[in-house]
Protein backbone atom coordinates (compact mmCIF):
# COMPACT_ATOMS: atom_id res chain seq x y z
CA UNK A 1 0.00 0.00 0.00
CA UNK A 2 3.01 2.54 0.70
CA UNK A 3 4.45 1.77 -2.70
CA UNK A 4 1.11 2.87 -4.01
CA UNK A 5 1.05 5.89 -2.29
CA UNK A 6 4.73 6.68 -3.84
CA UNK A 7 3.66 5.74 -6.58
CA UNK A 8 1.14 7.92 -6.66
CA UNK A 9 2.23 10.68 -5.29
CA UNK A 10 4.97 10.29 -7.82
CA UNK A 11 2.90 10.54 -11.05
CA UNK A 12 0.82 13.17 -9.05
CA UNK A 13 4.46 15.09 -9.18
CA UNK A 14 4.96 14.42 -12.37
CA UNK A 15 1.52 15.19 -14.07
CA UNK A 16 2.01 18.90 -12.18
CA UNK A 17 5.76 19.27 -13.74
CA UNK A 18 4.24 18.49 -17.06
CA UNK A 19 1.38 20.86 -16.89
CA UNK A 20 3.62 23.48 -15.59
CA UNK A 21 5.72 22.64 -18.85
CA UNK A 22 2.89 22.99 -21.24
CA UNK A 23 1.52 26.08 -19.68
CA UNK A 24 4.97 27.99 -19.75
CA UNK A 25 4.97 26.95 -23.31
CA UNK A 26 1.79 27.99 -24.39
CA UNK A 27 2.57 31.51 -23.07
CA UNK A 28 5.69 31.49 -24.78
CA UNK A 29 3.71 30.73 -28.15
CA UNK A 30 1.13 33.48 -27.17
CA UNK A 31 4.21 36.15 -26.35
CA UNK A 32 5.60 35.52 -29.84
CA UNK A 33 2.31 35.77 -32.07
CA UNK A 34 1.48 39.07 -29.83
CA UNK A 35 5.17 40.27 -30.58
CA UNK A 36 4.25 39.48 -34.58
CA UNK A 37 1.12 41.12 -34.43
CA UNK A 38 2.87 44.41 -33.20
CA UNK A 39 5.47 44.11 -35.95
CA UNK A 40 3.32 43.53 -38.64
CA UNK A 41 1.32 46.43 -37.16
CA UNK A 42 4.19 48.39 -37.35
CA UNK A 43 5.68 47.86 -40.86
CA UNK A 44 1.92 48.66 -41.64
CA UNK A 45 2.29 51.93 -40.21
CA UNK A 46 5.89 52.42 -41.61
CA UNK A 47 4.56 50.99 -45.57
CA UNK A 48 1.80 53.26 -45.02
CA UNK A 49 3.47 56.45 -44.24
CA UNK A 50 6.07 55.88 -46.83
CA UNK A 51 3.24 55.54 -49.40
CA UNK A 52 1.35 58.72 -48.20
CA UNK A 53 5.14 60.77 -48.40
CA UNK A 54 5.22 59.50 -52.11
CA UNK A 55 1.72 59.83 -53.26
CA UNK A 56 2.06 63.82 -51.78
CA UNK A 57 5.64 64.05 -53.40
CA UNK A 58 3.88 62.64 -56.77
CA UNK A 59 1.34 65.78 -56.29
CA UNK A 60 4.21 67.80 -55.68
CA UNK A 61 5.97 66.65 -59.04
CA UNK A 62 2.67 66.90 -61.31
CA UNK A 63 1.74 70.17 -60.16
CA UNK A 64 5.31 71.76 -60.59
CA UNK A 65 5.22 69.89 -63.79
CA UNK A 66 2.51 71.24 -64.74
CA UNK A 67 3.63 74.79 -63.71
CA UNK A 68 6.58 74.34 -65.69
CA UNK A 69 4.45 73.59 -69.01
CA UNK A 70 2.19 76.04 -68.92
CA UNK A 71 5.11 78.52 -67.80
CA UNK A 72 7.22 77.64 -71.06
CA UNK A 73 3.44 77.96 -72.99
CA UNK A 74 2.71 81.57 -71.74
CA UNK A 75 6.94 82.53 -73.00
CA UNK A 76 6.75 80.84 -75.91
CA UNK A 77 5.20 83.51 -78.00
CA UNK A 78 7.77 85.76 -77.06
CA UNK A 79 10.76 83.82 -77.90
CA UNK A 80 13.06 84.56 -80.37
CA UNK A 81 12.52 81.13 -83.16
CA UNK A 82 15.62 82.11 -84.99
CA UNK A 83 18.13 82.76 -82.18
CA UNK A 84 20.41 79.42 -81.91
CA UNK A 85 20.62 80.45 -78.25
CA UNK A 86 17.32 78.91 -78.10
CA UNK A 87 17.59 75.83 -79.59
CA UNK A 88 19.66 74.16 -77.15
CA UNK A 89 20.06 71.04 -75.66
CA UNK A 90 20.63 71.71 -71.88
CA UNK A 91 19.43 69.54 -68.59
CA UNK A 92 18.11 72.64 -66.56
CA UNK A 93 18.90 71.82 -62.70
CA UNK A 94 15.31 72.00 -60.50
CA UNK A 95 14.54 72.03 -56.91
CA UNK A 96 12.99 68.68 -57.36
CA UNK A 97 16.78 66.97 -57.89
CA UNK A 98 19.25 68.79 -56.56
CA UNK A 99 21.49 66.01 -56.15
CA UNK A 100 22.25 66.24 -60.54
CA UNK A 101 24.71 68.59 -61.49
CA UNK A 102 23.50 70.82 -64.58
CA UNK A 103 24.53 70.00 -68.14
CA UNK A 104 26.33 72.84 -70.07
CA UNK A 105 24.34 73.65 -72.97
CA UNK A 106 24.83 72.61 -76.50
CA UNK A 107 23.43 74.41 -79.49
CA UNK A 108 21.14 72.50 -81.86
CA UNK A 109 23.03 72.54 -84.82
CA UNK A 110 26.61 71.07 -82.93
CA UNK A 111 24.47 67.79 -81.38
CA UNK A 112 23.18 67.89 -85.50
CA UNK A 113 26.46 67.69 -86.17
CA UNK A 114 27.32 64.89 -83.97
CA UNK A 115 24.54 63.16 -84.47
CA UNK A 116 25.52 63.17 -88.21
CA UNK A 117 29.07 62.38 -87.73
CA UNK A 118 28.14 59.30 -85.67
CA UNK A 119 25.77 58.13 -88.37
CA UNK A 120 28.07 58.10 -91.27
CA UNK A 121 30.58 56.27 -89.09
CA UNK A 122 28.08 53.69 -88.53
CA UNK A 123 27.29 53.68 -92.61
CA UNK A 124 31.02 53.22 -92.81
CA UNK A 125 31.23 50.32 -91.08
CA UNK A 126 27.91 48.96 -92.50
CA UNK A 127 29.38 49.38 -96.08
CA UNK A 128 31.79 46.68 -97.32
CA UNK A 129 33.88 45.88 -100.74
CA UNK A 130 31.85 42.12 -100.23
CA UNK A 131 28.51 42.94 -101.92
CA UNK A 132 29.79 40.68 -105.10
CA UNK A 133 29.02 38.14 -102.23
CA UNK A 134 24.96 39.39 -101.88
CA UNK A 135 24.72 38.64 -98.33
CA UNK A 136 20.89 40.30 -97.21
CA UNK A 137 22.10 39.82 -93.27
CA UNK A 138 23.20 42.86 -92.19
CA UNK A 139 24.96 41.41 -88.88
CA UNK A 140 27.28 38.96 -91.34
CA UNK A 141 27.80 41.63 -93.38
CA UNK A 142 29.28 43.56 -91.11
CA UNK A 143 31.48 40.76 -89.49
CA UNK A 144 32.55 39.60 -92.70
CA UNK A 145 34.09 43.57 -93.31
CA UNK A 146 35.57 43.96 -89.64
CA UNK A 147 37.40 40.59 -90.37
CA UNK A 148 38.55 41.84 -93.86
CA UNK A 149 39.66 44.80 -92.37
CA UNK A 150 42.03 42.39 -89.89
CA UNK A 151 40.16 42.28 -86.73
CA UNK A 152 40.28 39.39 -84.64
CA UNK A 153 37.25 37.80 -83.70
CA UNK A 154 37.54 38.71 -80.06
CA UNK A 155 37.16 42.57 -81.31
CA UNK A 156 34.42 41.70 -84.44
CA UNK A 157 32.46 40.09 -80.99
CA UNK A 158 33.08 42.96 -78.47
CA UNK A 159 32.60 45.83 -81.46
CA UNK A 160 28.77 43.85 -82.18
CA UNK A 161 28.09 43.10 -78.82
CA UNK A 162 28.02 39.49 -79.74
CA UNK A 163 29.60 36.32 -78.57
CA UNK A 164 33.15 35.41 -79.41
CA UNK A 165 32.14 32.02 -79.73
CA UNK A 166 28.94 33.20 -82.23
CA UNK A 167 31.43 35.15 -84.64
CA UNK A 168 34.42 32.42 -85.19
CA UNK A 169 31.53 30.07 -86.35
CA UNK A 170 30.29 32.69 -88.55
CA UNK A 171 33.73 32.90 -89.97
CA UNK A 172 34.27 29.37 -90.08
CA UNK A 173 31.07 28.58 -91.78
CA UNK A 174 32.10 31.11 -94.23
CA UNK A 175 35.36 30.27 -95.06
CA UNK A 176 34.03 26.49 -95.76
CA UNK A 177 31.21 27.96 -97.76
CA UNK A 178 33.94 29.51 -100.18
Amino acid sequence: MITAIIFGSILLVLSYFFIILLYLRQNRLIEMEQKQQKVLKEMEDVISSYLEEMKSENERLILKLKSDHTMNQQQAPYMDTNSEANHTVALEKSHLAPEIAPVSSVPLSKAKKAYQQTADEQTNVESDPLKKDHIEDPFIRQVLFLHAKGLPPERIAQVLNKGTTEIELLLKFRQKQN
